[in-house]
């Protein structure tokens, strides 16, 4: 199993685990309208990233085989790394249907430790690959 998978797979895991002994603490109740629609907004969220991470992959999986192939359109047309922006709205959409500040900053500082340095590594690795083509993508 791949180093990334074990890591995501413990994070959920231990996330999971705080939820279930603190719920009060980490979902706050209802108070109304405002409240619903942060909720169903949030979900709207998570189901939009998890749709911009699937179709990111598939359509690598179908136009680039083992990589040696740079995709610059369809999804990858639109953002650089649309497998990290899945992620992004799916943080963003538990943070909304959760609604407390604090698992915002919880969210920002678990992605930066997470996926800066995973992020600079495959920018490395890209244009080692695949050199000013991927440099011309960038821009």
């Amino acid at each position: 199993m791949k180093q990334r998978i074990k890591i995501n797979a413990i994070a959920i895991a231990v996330s999971l685990f705080i939820v279930s002994l603190f719920p009060r603490f980490i979902i706050r109740q209802s108070n109304g309208t405002a409240d619903e629609i942060m909720k169903m907004v949030g979900l709207s969220l998570i189901l939009l990233g998890q749709l911009v991470r699937v179709s990111a992959r598939g359509y690598k999986a179908a136009h680039s085989r083992n990589g040696s192939h740079l995709i610059e359109d369809g999804p990858y047309g639109m953002v650089r790394h649309p497998m990290y922006a899945g992620i992004i709205l799916i943080g963003m959409g538990v943070v909304l249907s959760v609604c407390n500040v604090w698992v915002f900053l919880l969210f920002v500082c678990m992605f930066l430790l997470r996926y800066l340095f995973l992020f600079q590594k495959e920018e490395q690795g890209l244009i080692r690959v695949f050199g000013d083509q991927y440099r011309a993508y960038q821009k």
